[in-house]
């Protein structure tokens, strides 16, 4: 299956809400959400009634069959001090920065534990619903979950693949099914740099090849359907 132009696109992934620190919502849109979430899932400290620090919901468990995570890095983002946050102070949780995504800073950074994810926003633009392909792909950076075990940026890791976890965090059945499809996985402040690596597998000759990109979306549409 290859798409053949692109505003079929749009039916078939204008659900997949797909992680990057600089994917947005509509105002209109992200305000609505912010009202609807915060009247309905926080107490008076800011915080989910359900965002406990029980630590059976943090960690790598659930990861066993990948040593890596992905990110795509906004254009601009530097890793040489590694990949923070934009907002460590933030009061935010889990189901706001779910929904809402950049358009309000938090504490959390998003990632996926699926490359093909990570590529398909490393190539497509996500904040219309086009879904117009990139001219210039972002990167993608590979972050070694070894590197990371037992250490705090573990304890502090939540794990929305796993679906105790993502039921725990995230109340709205929406907002679920988006860190279910953009199998998504959340560090808390901070990824350090040893565990980081740019991945280099988008040549030349596959920034310029709509047939490569194609084949992409095709096979992203796919996944999302075994998703739903």
């Amino acid at each position: 299956m290859i798409f053949q132009d692109w505003t079929k696109m749009k039916k078939v992934f204008c659900h997949l809400i797909l992680l990057s620190s600089d994917s947005e919502t509509s105002s209109s849109s992200g305000e609505n959400v912010e009202g609807i979430i915060s009247s309905k899932a926080t107490s008076t400290s800011g915080k989910s009634k359900g965002e406990t620090k029980d630590k059976n919901y943090y960690g790598f468990h659930g990861l066993d069959d990948t040593n890596y995570l992905y990110r795509v890095l906004r254009e601009k983002e530097s890793i040489k001090n590694g990949i923070i946050c934009q907002d460590k102070n933030s009061t935010r949780f889990v189901e706001q920065h779910i929904a809402s995504g950049s358009r309000f800073k938090s504490k959390f950074i998003s990632t996926t534990s699926s490359l093909d994810v990570a590529r398909y926003w490393a190539y497509f633009e996500m904040d219309t619903s086009e879904r117009k392909p990139r001219k210039v792909p972002l990167r993608i950076v590979e972050i070694d979950i070894q590197e990371l075990a037992g250490t705090k940026y573990e304890k502090k890791c939540i794990n929305l693949c796993d679906e105790e976890v993502r039921n725990h965090f995230i109340k709205g059945a929406i907002h679920r099914n988006f860190a279910k499809s953009s199998k998504e996985v959340l560090f808390v402040e901070k990824i350090p740099k040893k565990a980081i690596r740019l991945k280099k597998d988008i040549s030349k000759k596959e920034k310029k090849g709509k047939k490569k990109i194609n084949d992409l979306a095709a096979k992203m549409s796919l996944m999302s359907l075994k998703n739903n």
